[in-house]
């Protein structure tokens, strides 16, 4: 789903509301809260299909901008929205554990990978680095995990999430002339994490050098490393070990566990007919109790060769039966 078809489905929720009298659409995020909640008079509440069957839908893109939906109907409805269709709020990371928080918004950067291109352990290591894991001045009063200033380089570009007047100002610290110096600066101000996420990606493959674009290559690239040094090179970085610092966080988490993995599903196309065998190229690969990001982590596999026996969207079960792990060869397996 891209932007502009976003765009039909928000006019579409609003012409169902409409034809029912409601003023307000509504989006809690769980289904027991949402169950148990009386909508009142003019209102209208969210519920998926993927709570009532095993099936992900709607896929993850669209189920993590939910919030950004129902506050867009609202808006365009007349109503007022709540705080419970806002989306995810960097104040709620604010007392989290910083694994935690990882394991919390690790699918929202899987889900803009697979809308955006832009690979997630990149953007998810960019929002550690800038934001401090959410809970940076800008983040906690923004929602902005991005340092995105209302002005960057007098860019502009499609697909940016930013209402256009929204700002929050601050002291910051920019390297100048081979030093650091204090600026006061107007930074974008956003209504949910999901919203900074969108834009930083939009941002990273719309924004210009006079004709050429900024970072161009970016946009599908599934290297870390060629992703940063092209970031870095496009101008995003002013500090000079800026991608050093982003590359040590990705091996440090294990962050390419969440980069999205382009797979038919089956032991077909993308992986040769099961069994086969990998080489773990990382030192820690997450091994899971189910073939996805929110499977239960039972432990790491540790450098070697191991024997997938099944496949699943984009997922191997270890022959020893441990678990399963994410199959992104060029990231840290290898075909063997």
């Amino acid at each position: 789903m891209n932007n502009a078809v976003y765009q039909k489905l928000i006019a579409l929720c609003v012409d169902i509301c409409k034809r029912n009298g409601k003023t307000k659409l509504i989006w809690l995020g769980d289904k027991d809260k949402t169950l148990a909640y009386e909508p009142k008079a003019g209102e209208m509440v969210i519920t998926v299909h993927r709570w009532f069957a095993n099936k992900a839908c709607p896929g993850d893109w669209l189920y993590n901008r939910l919030g950004d939906l129902a506050a867009a109907v609202t808006e365009k409805l007349g109503g007022t929205s709540s705080t419970g269709t806002s989306g995810l709020q960097a104040t709620s990371l604010k007392d989290m554990e910083n694994p935690d928080i990882i394991k919390k918004i690790g699918s929202l950067f899987t889900a803009d990978q697979k809308n955006s291109g832009v690979l997630a352990s990149v953007s998810l290591a960019q929002f550690i680095l800038e934001s401090g894991y959410g809970k940076s001045e800008l983040a906690q009063n923004a929602n902005n995990c991005f340092g995105m200033k209302c002005s960057l380089s007098g860019n502009t570009w499609d697909g940016s999430t930013w209402d256009g007047t929204s700002k929050y100002t601050k002291k910051t610290q920019e390297y100048e002339n081979g030093q650091y110096v204090t600026v006061t600066a107007e930074f974008r101000k956003y209504s949910s994490v999901e919203q900074s996420i969108a834009d930083h990606s939009a941002y990273l493959l719309g924004a210009m050098n006079g004709s050429k674009k900024r970072y161009d290559g970016l946009k599908g690239c599934t290297d870390y490393k060629k992703a940063v040094q092209i970031i870095k090179d496009g101008g995003y970085a002013t500090s000079p070990d800026y991608v050093e610092k982003i590359c040590n966080i990705i091996e440090t988490w294990n962050l390419t566990a969440y980069d999205a993995v382009e797979s038919t599903g089956g032991a077909s196309g993308t992986f040769p007919d099961v069994p086969f065998t990998v080489k773990v190229i990382i030192n820690d690969l997450n091994y899971r109790s189910e073939p996805s990001m929110s499977g239960r982590v039972k432990g790491q596999t540790g450098k070697g060769v191991f024997t997938i026996v099944e496949v699943k969207n984009g997922w191997g079960r270890l022959k020893s039966g441990a678990g399963w792990i994410c199959l992104a060869y060029d990231n840290y397996t290898e075909k063997v």
